[in-house]
């Protein structure tokens, strides 16, 4: 499956407007599935707390999932600080970012663009959500910006 920034967007507002079961099921999402993006989008506006994400399924129940309450709470994380960076990377809802591209180099994931406005708000947001980012992944993203002459 391959979603767009927007598609996702807009599941996550969904989400927000509490039909959220609803949607899930609509697009054929376990019990498990549906629980690990509510925590996603929770922790997506709040401070992770490891110690408090929030599984209502019994994990050893999962027979397909073959995964751990800690393996899923990483990955949870995993998708948080995902889509924390995503977010920051259209902060301005313009998708100035649109032609990214992104390579890990130096213990950073750089991500240029050859976007001639400004994309000040997004490097400031970017910077502000990479640090929890960069305790997940051990990677730092940083946004470069090409200049044109």
């Amino acid at each position: 499956m391959n979603y767009s920034l927007r598609q996702l967007r807009i599941f996550v507002t969904v989400a927000h407007a509490r039909s959220f079961s609803r949607a899930g099921e609509i697009i054929g999402l376990s019990h498990l599935e549906r629980e690990i993006i509510a925590n996603v989008v929770r922790y997506n506006i709040r401070d992770f707390d490891y110690d408090k994400v929030q599984l209502e399924t019994q994990v050893h129940q999962e027979e397909d999932a073959g995964m751990s309450r800690n393996a899923i709470t990483i990955l949870i994380a995993k998708l948080t600080a995902i889509l924390r960076l995503a977010n920051s990377m259209d902060r301005g809802h313009t998708g100035k970012l649109k032609d990214s591209r992104l390579n890990v180099k130096d213990g950073q994931l750089v991500i240029q663009t050859g976007c001639a406005a400004d994309v000040t708000l997004e490097s400031i947001s970017i910077a502000d959500k990479g640090d929890f980012f960069e305790e997940i992944f051990g990677i730092r993203p940083v946004l470069r910006q090409k200049r044109r002459v």
